[in-house]
């Protein structure tokens, strides 16, 4: 009877991402503050089994699907094979400003550091340090966080011109601002009036997708006074549009 009340406690945890987190807490699982878990809470695999043994700090994302353990099962063939039990657990702490990606797997015994990115599919079997982007199976330190930043500062230009010819290419029509909410740094005017703008756009703009309201603010957080004091890399969204490759007459026509 207690096992079927906790297998359903833990059903009607996952409801909702608030759910889950309140019900993670409860069961004695430390969680710091801005945890964030994207995707369905059905497949949000936090062992709940042993939940002293988990710690996650501030500022934490996971994509779901994932797993993260904090036991093993391996005992249950040394049962058959020795008669004996020999219990499997072990800690799992996650830092500061962690991001994990889909499809992740982290096992017992493990401690990521402060401002990690994990790759996708990644498979943590072992300690990874601060400051990095970790991945693979099983996953270890690639690059070093700092060397990540400089490199993405220049592939987010070229993306962000490659996804506004995609618009035009596939759905016949110039981009629009609103459709940039997370390119938006790369054209717009660091001034309160295109800012208002923009977000009175993209409210719109989330409104329509049934999407969760969302502004350059909150998009920003912290780094928007860095922001307003930045400089876009092109002068205006027409700018932008032209070195994406979009033809002058159409922007001219818009």
């Amino acid at each position: 009877m207690i096992s079927y009340i906790h297998r359903l406690q833990h059903y009607l945890a996952r409801r909702n991402f608030s759910s889950y987190v309140a019900y993670l807490r409860a069961n004695g699982i430390t969680i710091g503050k801005n945890f964030r878990i994207f995707g369905n809470m059905k497949y949000a695999g936090i062992d709940t089994t042993r939940p002293s043994l988990v710690k996650i700090g501030d500022n934490v994302q996971i994509v779901s699907p994932f797993t993260l353990l904090t036991h093993g099962f391996e005992w249950s063939v040394f049962r058959i094979k020795y008669d004996e039990i020999l219990g499997s657990a072990g800690k799992v702490v996650i830092g500061n400003n962690v991001y994990i990606g889909r499809d992740s797997c982290i096992l017992k015994g493990v401690e990521i550091g402060d401002n990690v990115i994990i790759g996708a599919k990644s498979l943590v079997n072992k300690d990874i340090p601060s400051d990095c982007v970790a991945a693979g199976v099983p996953a270890k330190k690639i690059l070093g966080l700092d060397e990540y930043f400089e490199k993405r500062k220049i592939e987010h230009i070229e993306e962000a011109k490659e996804y506004a010819y995609s618009i035009y290419e596939v759905y016949q029509r110039l981009p629009r601002e609103e459709d940039f909410f997370e390119f938006f740094p790369v054209f717009l005017s660091r001034d309160e009036e295109s800012i208002a703008s923009f977000n009175q756009k993209l409210e719109s703009k989330m409104k329509k997708d049934k999407r969760r309201p969302m502004t350059l603010q909150a998009q920003l957080g912290q780094a928007y006074e860095k922001f307003m004091s930045s400089q876009p890399e092109f002068g205006s969204f027409e700018d932008f549009l032209r070195a994406s490759g979009i033809p002058e007459k159409k922007i001219k026509n818009k």
